[in-house]
């Protein structure tokens, strides 16, 4: 029997063969893997230092670079999966300018 470690609902790796499997009625064991929470609170304080240290709206200062454009699709799955829960007011704030971006609302509709 197949074995599959999986993060549910956060990993869109793992959601493809579980859904695969289950669809095509392939046995396994479901392993639960939880990513872990001090993980969690790096990536939440690399998001408030970046957002206090360079006085800006954005992670590097008052203009879109790079850092954004990598940090947009972990933005976007705050939306996707429903993760308000796990960021702070100030990274929320940042995540919804994201998402509500021109640029991004063009590209979903692509």
């Amino acid at each position: 029997m197949y074995q599959l470690y999986f993060n549910p609902p956060k990993s869109s790796w793992s959601l493809r063969v579980w859904v695969l499997l289950k669809e095509l009625a392939i046995p396994f064991e479901p392993k639960i893997v939880r990513y872990l929470d001090d993980l969690s609170e790096q990536r939440q304080q690399l998001l408030e230092e970046g957002l206090t240290a360079f006085g800006g709206a954005f992670l590097a200062g008052d203009r879109f670079t790079a850092v954004d454009a990598f940090f947009l699709p972990v933005m976007a799955r705050i939306e996707t999966y429903a993760l308000h829960q796990y960021f702070s007011p100030q990274v929320l704030e940042y995540q919804k300018m994201l998402v509500n971006s021109a640029s991004f609302q063009t590209w979903l509709t692509l």
